[in-house]
Formats: C-alpha cells, sequence, structure tokens
C-alpha cells in the first residue's frame, strides 16, 4: 500500500487551485524529500509558491531548465509517511500501478489506477544534448488518468518499486512517465543507495507477444532485412505503375495485368510478414487539381474543389475538413487495422492535418509512399536530425506569438515569411529559424527531424510565459508534414501556413481539442 507516502501538491498563491502529487523518497532526521514534475512548480506559481502536504515546500533540484520534468522538494519531517523505493528498469507490457490526486467536486481525492508500460521513448533536454528514457503509460479499461496525476509515482504492481514518474496525459486512457534513472540528472547529491537498479527487463506474457515474423535464413539477418525492404520498395513501384493503367482501362483491364496486380500484393504481404511489418489499410487525399484516385483506398477524402489555386482558411478546416479527417479516423478504427498507408499526393496542409489527426497517442500508426519509397513511422532508429542549429531573432513589436520556420536544403523560405511578418507587425515576439541541411532525406531523417521539431514546440509550451500560437513555415516534403503532425500533441494551438503563389496563407489550425 502506497497511500501515506502519497502527498498532494498545492499552491499558496490566493486564487490557484491547481494541484498535483508527489511522493516520499527519503528522510533525514529533520525534513522530508518528495519528487514530483518540474511543471507542477511551474503550475504552483513558482518555486516560492508550493505547499507539500499544506507545509511550505522548498525546491532543491529541478530539471525543467534542462527538458527533464521532475523537482525534488525538501519539507519539515513527515511521521510515519515511508519512503517509496525506487527502481531503474521497466520493460514492455509491464503491470503497473499509479496513485495520484484529482479534483472531484470541492474534494481532493486519492486513487490508485493501474494500467501497463505499453513501449519506451527518449525525451531530449532544451538543448538535444542528452536522450533520456521514458515510458507510454497505458490506462486499464474503466479507469482513468484525470487532471493532479502529474508527479504520480509509476510502480511496478508486484515489488510496488517506483519505475517511473507521471509527466503528461495523452487522454484518460494513456500518458508519459519518465524513467526514475533520471533522478541523479538534476539532483546529483542525491543520497547513495537511494536508487537501485532493476532486474533484467521481464519478458512479455505469452498471449501478449506479437507475432514473431518468419525467421530470416541468411546469418547475416540485418543485410537480409536490407534486402527484402529493397524488395517491397521495387515490388511496391511496379504495382502503382500497374493499378493507374488498371484505373485508365477499367473494366478493360488485361487479364494478364489483373494476375500480375494479385501477385505483387501478394508478395508485398509475403516480404512484409518475413520483417514482422503488419498489412496497411491504404487511404487518399486528393488535394490537387489533377489527382485522380487509385480506385484500391478503403478511405478517400476529395478535397479538389477546397485547393483550386487556393489554401483552405481556418474556419473551413474548422467546420468542414477537420470533422471530415475525424469521421475517417472514426470508421477506420471499427476496421480493427491500426496502421494505415497515404497513398496519394497531396498537399502539405492536408498531409499534416492527416497526421496530427492519426497522431501517435492515437495508436495509429503510418506509412507514406514517398515517390515509391515507403516511409514508416514504425520507424524506431535514433540518429541526428539533419538541422542546423536554431536561430532565434527577437522581434521589437507588441506581439507575443512565436514563428518556427523550417527551410528545405534548397528552398530558404525566411524572405517569404519576412513578408508575411511585415504584414502582421502586431502578432510575433520572436523567430526561430532552422533549415534541413541534407538535400534528399529519407524515411530515418524524417523521424529524426520531425522528433525535433516536436521536442522545439514542446518547449516552447513549456516555458514560464508560453506563446499563444505558435505560426509554423515550413518547405517540406509530403511524408515529412504526415510526421511532423504524428509526432505532434500538447503543442498546440500550431497555426500552419501554405505557400500559394508568392505569399504564405494561413491553414489547419492544429488544437489540442481535435
Amino acid at each position: 500500500m502506497t497511500q501515506p507516502s502519497i502527498i498532494l501538491i498545492e499552491s499558496r498563491q490566493v486564487g490557484n487551485t491547481a494541484i498535483g502529487t508527489g511522493f516520499v523518497i527519503h528522510h533525514t532526521a529533520d525534513d522530508t524529500y518528495i519528487l514530483t514534475c518540474a511543471h507542477v512548480v511551474r503550475d504552483m506559481g513558482g518555486k516560492d509558491q508550493v505547499n507539500a502536504a499544506t507545509l511550505p515546500a522548498e525546491v532543491i533540484a529541478i530539471g525543467e531548465d534542462n527538458g527533464i520534468d521532475l523537482a525534488v522538494l525538501r519539507i519539515a519531517r513527515l511521521t510515519e509517511r515511508p519512503p517509496l523505493s525506487l527502481c531503474a528498469g521497466g520493460s514492455s507490457g509491464q503491470a503497473v500501478q499509479i496513485e495520484g490526486y484529482y479534483k472531484y467536486v470541492s474534494f481532493h481525492a486519492l486513487e490508485a489506477i493501474t494500467g501497463r508500460l505499453t513501449r519506451s521513448f527518449r525525451l531530449s533536454d532544451t538543448r538535444q544534448n542528452r536522450y533520456v528514457p521514458a515510458w507510454y503509460v497505458t490506462i486499464d479499461d474503466h479507469q482513468r488518468l484525470l487532471g493532479g496525476y502529474s508527479g504520480s509515482p509509476v510502480c511496478d504492481s508486484g515489488t510496488k518499486a517506483v519505475l517511473g514518474v507521471m509527466i503528461t496525459s495523452d487522454g484518460e486512457q494513456q500518458g508519459r512517465a519518465i524513467s526514475i534513472e533520471v533522478l541523479p540528472h538534476i539532483w546529483p547529491e542525491m543520497p547513495a543507495g537511494l536508487l537501485r537498479a532493476g532486474p533484467v527487463a521481464k519478458p512479455l506474457p505469452e498471449d501478449s507477444k506479437p507475432a514473431d515474423p518468419a525467421p530470416l535464413e541468411n546469418s547475416n539477418k540485418q543485410a537480409e532485412i536490407d534486402h527484402i525492404k529493397e524488395l517491397i520498395k521495387t515490388h511496391t513501384r511496379r504495382l502503382q505503375f500497374l493499378e493507374l493503367h488498371q484505373a485508365r482501362k477499367g473494366i478493360n483491364t488485361e487479364p494478364d495485368v489483373l494476375m500480375e496486380i494479385e501477385d505483387l500484393q501478394a508478395k508485398i504481404a509475403e516480404n512484409e510478414a518475413q520483417i514482422g511489418i503488419r498489412k496497411a489499410l491504404e487511404v487518399e487525399i486528393m488535394a490537387f487539381a489533377t489527382t485522380t484516385s487509385s480506385g484500391t483506398a478503403v478511405e478517400s477524402l476529395d478535397w479538389r474543389r477546397y485547393y483550386d489555386q487556393v489554401t483552405p482558411a481556418p474556419a473551413l478546416w474548422q467546420s468542414t475538413l477537420i470533422p471530415e479527417l475525424l469521421a475517417m479516423k472514426q470508421r477506420l478504427k471499427r476496421k480493427k487495422t491500426m496502421t494505415l498507408l497515404l497513398d496519394s499526393d497531396t498537399r502539405l496542409s492536408a498531409a499534416l492535418a492527416f497526421g496530427y489527426v492519426f497522431r501517435e497517442t492515437t495508436s495509429f500508426q503510418l506509412r507514406v509512399n514517398q515517390y515509391g519509397d515507403i516511409w514508416s513511422t514504425e520507424l524506431r532508429e535514433t540518429i541526428s536530425a539533419p538541422l542546423t542549429n536554431p536561430q532565434t531573432d527577437l522581434l521589437g513589436g507588441a506581439g507575443s506569438d512565436v514563428t518556427i520556420e523550417l527551410s528545405s536544403a534548397r528552398q530558404h523560405i525566411h524572405p517569404d515569411v519576412d513578408k508575411w511578418l511585415n504584414a502582421h507587425p502586431e502578432l510575433i515576439a520572436r523567430r526561430i529559424r532552422l533549415a534541413v541541411t541534407a538535400e534528399k532525406i529519407n524515411g530515418s531523417d524524417a523521424m529524426a527531424i520531425a522528433r525535433a521539431i516536436f521536442q522545439m514546440m514542446h518547449d516552447e509550451r513549456r516555458r514560464d510565459n508560453p506563446p499563444p500560437t505558435i505560426h509554423f513555415f515550413a518547405a517540406l516534403p509530403k511524408g515529412l508534414a504526415v510526421f511532423i503532425g504524428w509526432h505532434l500533441h500538447t503543442c498546440g494551438p500550431v497555426q500552419f501556413y501554405e505557400k500559394v503563389g508568392d505569399s504564405y496563407q494561413p491553414s489547419c489550425l492544429l488544437d489540442d481539442r481535435w
């Protein structure tokens, strides 16, 4: 039972009703030490405004400046509040318990909920000098992850040892937790022996293991995987050519062409099974006047009329396009296949919005046909993003928003953004400018760039005075637009601008409400 060790965090500020959770990790003769989130400290009004268990708390270590969302508080010693044990470790599928406070009517309720660590990912500090481990946590059915659970301990259900700390909610059924093993990064003076090493990662139960891919006969498995990926790419290009031929011929398509299409589809499915790739449902968004339907997509949105020499305005996105994307998501959920292939050429705003609607927190995996090369969010390779260092410029106007301007190696967008800024001097306080350094990028590069852009926007939201809106300008391939949208969460509102002629026009507004 961990309840006596769970601490309610409140603000001393008059009128500030925010709450958070912390937990006891250490005692001395005179003091008790509590671990919580750095953003909980910020929500209370800052370091001098924190109460823990109704007592004034001193913030002795905080990681927000380094992008590590943890803080250590010190209060007068609490009796009968045993410290929880801290254990570095955790494995996918591991059952966990999360205990924290939330608001219930006029009360602060303390409740334990259960879930599982679903998969790991990496968090970076603001300078991207350090990457630290974190976990996605899925909450069990009929239980809810509510506001106030930030700072709650994520404990192994069996041993009750703390594996991590809840840092964010992605809805009531999923959140993210930072691993407890990063605590020494923000608290170098941490007492010896406070954090112990965990056991070797436990395997998943047999009934929760993904099916093993067919065994690869080649002793050099990585070389064989690369070879199979090339086969998939070759087959896919040939299949696209034949499907285009079929779309033109209709019922007059030659029998040998139909047979080859079936053969190629079977070969691609077999190759994907060999390397553990799940079958994807094809979807298309037609946003160019010349776009034609493939005829094979399970879901199709015809937006050609909305993009006729213009880009849809934010109001049209809110009234029509976003609801159409959300309705598509609900239909696809019912098909029980959570891997989608965007196979059509489309406009950047449509690609970005598609990625955002089916973003990572929805559990969808996305693939994009990038001129015959299939880029996939299932790719988990960790590489450095091929980006220049961000350049930040302070503007002298009265604005409070920020721009993030992403140029490609061949197209520098900043002069065109200058024109937009000159027409809207009242909006922007800061400009953040950067560029892709590689002339040609692949799927791994795109994933790394998308992660970096997400982190940049996330850091803006973590500032003491976050901008009301982030204005996003970019020159990028369709697949990268999808990946950026897929990564974004808790970053909104983000207003995207699309280039039309020689000027930028506001397009989709990425809002946390949808």
